[in-house]
């Protein structure tokens, strides 16, 4: 099914916003679009509306200001998934869809570190040096060169 002039056209306009965190990317998926950040999705677009992606640590920000969770129906059945609608002043302002998006990132990096076969034999440096890694704001290691390291799947408390 083609998309609207006018959902292509707010998709960009989100794309445009979010560029401040890097080369945000769209791809269509299931009537909607997925953005993408560094081939990890964080946000939906479906019917003119984004949402981010959230989970335990950042969703009651989200819940305290009333947005609403994504959710679909099949079978009868209502779905909801770990994304939740963006703040209207985060359309608005690209520091503030910033700060938003950023948190979104976090949530969609630690879902991501979570899914890491923890059993396996591969020791799970990606093109780093584990000595030089921090760990930054949003809960995911990285070290000075930019590289995520998924030695560090479990980060201490903060």
């Amino acid at each position: 099914m083609p998309i609207s002039s006018d959902e292509k056209e707010f998709v960009n306009y989100v794309v445009d916003l979010m560029q401040l965190m890097g080369p945000v990317t769209a791809r269509r998926m299931f009537g909607g679009h997925g953005l993408f950040l560094e081939g990890l999705m964080f946000a939906l677009i479906a019917d003119s509306t984004l949402y981010l992606k959230v989970d335990d640590l950042i969703g009651g920000d989200f819940e305290d200001r009333g947005l609403e969770p994504f959710s679909y129906e099949k079978k009868g059945k209502t779905f909801k998934m770990s994304y939740y609608q963006a703040p209207e002043e985060a359309l608005e302002e690209g520091e503030e869809m910033h700060q938003w998006a950023n948190l979104s990132y976090g949530a969609a990096l630690r879902a991501a570190s979570k899914n890491v076969d923890q059993s396996s034999s591969f020791d799970g440096v990606i093109c780093c040096d584990e000595r030089k890694c921090q760990l930054d704001w949003f809960g995911a290691y990285f070290s000075s060169n930019g590289c995520f390291c998924q030695n560090k799947i479990n980060p201490p408390n903060r």
